[in-house]
């Protein structure tokens, strides 16, 4: 069974604006912007003002998943999820550089590296060392 786990408000945290919104899903990328894939609900109310931290593809087996970043527009009463575009990832999945390849402008991760592709042009922004 698919898992989607959401967590809409913290204590101490009512009536805090813009508001961060935590989702742990099995569900994938394609999923979670899909419209409608969120729901109104008594439990859940969305807002244009939320962050959306979405850690989504999630493994209970591994315990791991893609971090994205996105925030909510409306279409009529229909939410829909959308990359956010002012964090240094550019709320995308990271993608390997070969899913790049139609994007004008993106950040993702290559073994030891930040890497930033803009038309076709790649460089490094960052290296770095991971430590197991």
């Amino acid at each position: 069974m698919p898992r989607l786990d959401i967590v809409t408000q913290f204590i101490g945290e009512v009536d805090v604006s813009p508001r961060q919104v935590f989702i742990t899903t099995s569900f994938s990328y394609e999923d979670v912007v899909s419209p409608g894939f969120l729901k109104q609900t008594k439990e859940n109310q969305f807002y244009t003002t939320d962050v959306v931290n979405v850690f989504y593809s999630y493994s209970e087996l591994t315990k791991s998943g893609v971090y994205g970043q996105f925030v909510i527009t409306f279409d009529g009463t229909t939410i829909i999820l959308v990359p956010a575009v002012n964090n240094i990832i550019n709320g995308a999945t990271l993608p390997s550089d070969d899913s790049l390849q139609n994007s004008d402008f993106a950040f993702y991760v290559d073994t030891d590296s930040l890497k930033c592709k803009y038309k076709g042009v790649t460089g490094t922004v960052h290296t770095f060392t991971i430590n197991p």
